[in-house]
């Protein structure tokens, strides 16, 4: 995909801290390509436990020219961004019938190419299903508790999310607390 660089980034923060805040920020960025690549296995055995490796910035990504789609210098000072992992697990479990309850674990830069707090790269969460209807989700992320619901048929869904951002390059500098809010339709499949 590909990536506009604003800020230095020598944490391993959510997008929201390295978002640039003033349009000179913006118009002396420069751009570049990241190649991201990534597999899951998942075991056929009961829980069917769930194991992912995620690789960014494969060889490094160098940012250069100036930024793609606006006019502008080009002239910021942004350093290679070097190749970090990510891994991840997730296992599921039956309860009862319709009841299914999923448990997952990541970890950002698992090789710890940059700075920053251990609890600011794990990210867990949980979820359990009635029937495939309704969803009840809590978790961790950006060292803040998240939570959500979903709402749903074969043919539509709604779901709500709250979580946190970090705005700044430390474990918890300054919170963003956010809610989304999400409605799917389908027109086609379903029952």
């Amino acid at each position: 995909h590909l990536s506009v660089g604003f800020a230095n980034f020598d944490t391993a923060l959510n997008p929201a801290a390295r978002t640039c805040k003033s349009w000179d920020g913006v118009t002396t960025a420069k751009s570049g390509i990241q190649k991201t690549a990534g597999m899951t296995i998942t075991l056929p055995i009961r829980y069917l436990p769930s194991f992912s490796l995620i690789a960014r910035d494969l060889a490094g990504t160098s940012f250069n020219g100036s930024p793609i789609f606006l006019k502008g210098s080009g002239t910021a000072d942004i350093p290679v961004q070097p190749m970090t992992f990510d891994l991840a697990s997730s296992f599921t479990f039956y309860i009862s019938g319709n009841i299914e309850s999923k448990f997952e674990l990541d970890i950002r830069d698992a090789t710890y190419q940059f700075t920053g707090n251990l609890m600011q790269r794990l990210f867990a969460g949980s979820e359990i299903s009635f029937g495939d209807m309704v969803h009840l989700r809590a978790g961790y992320m950006n060292g803040y508790p998240t939570g959500g619901f979903g709402v749903g048929t074969p043919k539509a869904r709604l779901n709500f999310a709250w979580y946190s951002d970090e705005l700044e390059n430390r474990y918890h500098g300054s919170r963003d607390q956010r809610f989304a809010l999400q409605f799917t339709h389908s027109f086609f499949g379903g029952d």
